[in-house]
Order: structure tokens, then C-alpha cells, then sequence
């Protein structure tokens, strides 16, 4: 099976191949594109979808990458030489940095393997262990070098960069450059699940395009047809999922996608015991997991702080937490007054903050942890 997706296998995303056919056959693709969606969603299997409608020497009538030429072969692989990949990577042990044309073997069986996949497959298939991946520095100046280049087959040279918030500051501020005054027929296309932490100065320059969610309907239809599951279970994952593929994935073979949840769930129960020695015990144990994960977790903590919220409110069309989760979820929400949610959003987003920032983990959690026991008392 081909590497990069064909149009159809993309769910709920025709209107934009064919804006960007339009664009293509007009002449007026911007330079600089980003694609903005959450993890597992369509955003990154579009931004394949839309190299390969570039690089094609004669798209259909439909718009669509016509899958015979030289460079659709090409392509269908990843192996085409006018397309530079570049994505979050670890340094070296002795300390040398990393570039994506260094790990692009394990990058291409990731796509191939998955299509749809998170940061996690990606850190699972680098053993990153306790590293955080990033786009160094050293990647700018190769895509500095190789844009200089002339393209091989093509009239376009196209950049595809998943996940341009890994990139370091110097990294960035390099790729500014080329942003500003690319050479021509370069194609810069970022895929993006985090946008607010690009650089403002990076953000002006590329055109936006919202990746959609995947509609309840055509998700549902989908997990009839190619998944065995009854039309009630599909309608069940496809709410759940909220209109994410590789979420229903995980939730139909039972991989623990709300696992974090629980996690955070647990978490926020902890404060409800107002004493503080099992608070000093729970976060010198959570300080034995690797810093990502810890910060995973504070991440998870907003999200399921909306639920708690919304059970508060009764809009239970907005709650996306399955049953077991949801009755010990009600417990947690009853005890915590409404005017005090603000106030807890903003102590988690500081102390995500400091453990990103390299915090002591056992201090900064024990601290939320009490503040959070201060908060919740009404």
C-alpha cells in the first residue's frame, strides 16, 4: 500500500482538495501554508494530499493527484526529490544534532504503519525516553541550503514541517529568512496541533486553513463499513472521538485513549483529602515519570476541568467521557464552586509552565496541590 493517501481515503476534507486544485490550476497557491488541526485528525494526511496534488504533472478533472505520472510514483513513497520532510527529532547521545533527512526511514514507516498518528507513536518510534523532541537549529540551514537548489523534476520545491512549534527559537527566527523572501516555486506546508506557540512573526506569514473535524456522520459510516462495529457503536465512538479517526481507533481496540483522563481524573481528587502528606506522596510519585509525561498530564487537566464544568452546567450534548469515568467525575464537579474554575486554570497553566521550564516536579505538584486544596474549599 502506497505511503501517502489517496483524496478519498481523507475524511470530511473534499471542500479543501479542491480549494487547493483550484489554487494550483489558477496559479495563486500561497508560498506558505498552515495546516492547523489536532493530533490523529486530517490535517497531517492532508498536507500529503496536498504535496502530491503539487508535485503532480496533470492533476484530474476533480482536482485530485492523478496517480500515474512519474512524480505521483514518486510520491506514493515519499521518495520524490523535489519534497523536504522535516519533523521534531532527538540529539545524538555524544550531543551532535539531529536533522529529519537523518530519521527519515523511521518517519516513513511511522506513516505507513499509522497515517493517522500522535507524538506518542512518533516518541515510541525515536525511544525518545525522557527527551523532547524538537526541530533543531541545524534543520534551517539545511532547508536554506536545499532551497537554493534548483528543483529536480518539478516547477515546485515543496516543505512539508509537521509540528513547526517544536521548532528551537534560533531555529525559527532562521526560517524567517525564507519565509520573508522564499526563492521561487519553493512551497512551504506546516502542520500544526499547537499554533499558539508558533512565533507571531512566523504565524503572519502563512496562510491559514482550520483542518475541519471529521462530521459524526461520515465518521459513523466509515466504522460501519471498514471497521465491523454495529451503527449504535459507531454513533457512540464517533461522539466520543469527537470527529477524530484515530481516536475511535483507539477507543474501539480498547487502547486506553482516556487513560489520561482517568490520570488527570485521580489527580483531581487528590485535594479533596485536605491533608498533606498524601499530597507530598502523590507528587514525589508522579515525579518519577519522565518530565513529558508529567507535562501530558498538566495538559490533560484544562480539558477534563471543562468537563467538570460542563456536568456542573447539565450540557451533557458537550461531555465526551465514557461512563466509568463520568459518575467519579460528577463527585469531583459537585465539590468544586463554580467561581473558583478560573482561578484553577490559571494555577495549572503556571504549573505547566515551570515543569516545562525545568522545575523541580515533587515541588511545583505538592505546591498545585495544596493551592488546589486552598481553592476547592468553599
Amino acid at each position: 500500500m502506497p505511503i501517502v493517501p489517496k483524496p478519498s481515503d481523507l475524511l470530511g476534507q473534499e471542500h479543501l482538495v479542491a480549494h487547493f486544485a483550484s489554487q494550483i490550476e489558477a496559479g495563486e497557491l500561497p508560498h506558505a501554508i498552515l495546516l492547523t488541526g489536532e493530533e490523529g485528525g486530517e490535517a497531517f494526511p492532508l498536507s500529503l494530499v496536498l504535496a502530491q496534488q503539487i508535485l503532480c504533472e496533470e492533476l484530474t478533472p476533480e482536482g485530485h493527484p492523478c496517480g500515474k505520472c512519474h512524480s505521483c510514483r514518486q510520491m506514493a513513497e515519499l521518495q520524490h526529490p523535489d519534497i523536504t520532510l522535516v519533523f521534531p527529532v532527538i540529539k545524538a547521545q555524544e550531543g551532535k544534532e539531529f536533522t529529519s533527512e537523518m530519521m527519515l526511514e523511521p518517519f516513513r514507516e511511522l506513516i505507513g504503519k499509522y497515517r493517522r498518528f500522535t507524538t506518542l507513536e512518533w516518541r515510541e518510534q525515536l525511544d525518545a525516553g525522557n527527551k523532547q523532541p524538537q526541530i533543531m537549529v541545524a534543520e534551517a540551514e539545511r532547508l536554506i541550503h536545499n532551497t537554493s537548489l534548483r528543483s529536480f523534476k518539478s516547477q515546485y520545491q515543496v516543505i512539508l514541517i509537521w509540528q513547526p512549534e517544536t521548532m528551537r527559537t534560533e531555529t525559527a527566527n532562521k526560517l524567517l529568512k525564507l519565509l520573508e523572501e522564499p526563492p521561487k516555486g519553493v512551497v512551504f506546508i506546516m502542520v500544526s496541533h499547537s499554533p499558539h506557540r508558533l512565533l507571531p512573526t512566523i504565524i503572519s506569514r502563512l496562510q491559514k486553513v482550520a483542518v475541519p473535524k471529521i462530521p459524526d456522520p461520515t465518521l459513523i459510516d466509515y466504522l460501519v463499513r471498514k471497521e465491523s462495529v454495529t451503527e449504535e457503536e459507531a454513533a457512540e465512538l464517533a461522539h466520543l472521538a469527537q470527529g477524530n479517526l484515530y481516536k475511535a481507533l483507539q477507543l474501539k481496540e480498547g487502547n486506553g485513549l482516556f487513560k489520561g483522563q482517568w490520570e488527570a481524573l485521580q489527580f483531581l481528587q487528590l485535594p479533596l483529602q485536605r491533608h498533606p502528606k498524601p499530597l507530598l506522596a502523590a507528587a514525589q510519585e508522579y515525579a518519577k515519570k519522565d518530565r513529558p509525561e508529567v507535562i501530558a498530564l498538566l495538559d490533560s487537566l484544562p480539558k477534563l476541568l471543562r468537563e467538570l464544568l460542563a456536568l456542573q452546567y447539565g450540557s451533557d450534548d458537550v461531555i465526551f467521557l465514557p461512563s466509568k469515568i463520568l459518575e467519579e467525575a460528577k463527585t469531583v464537579s459537585i465539590a468544586v464552586p463554580l467561581d473558583r474554575y478560573p482561578r484553577i486554570m490559571d494555577e495549572l497553566t503556571d504549573a505547566k509552565l515551570e515543569v516545562i521550564q525545568n522545575g523541580n516536579i515533587t515541588m511545583v505538584l505538592f505546591d498545585l496541590l495544596l493551592t488546589l486544596t486552598r481553592i476547592y474549599q468553599k
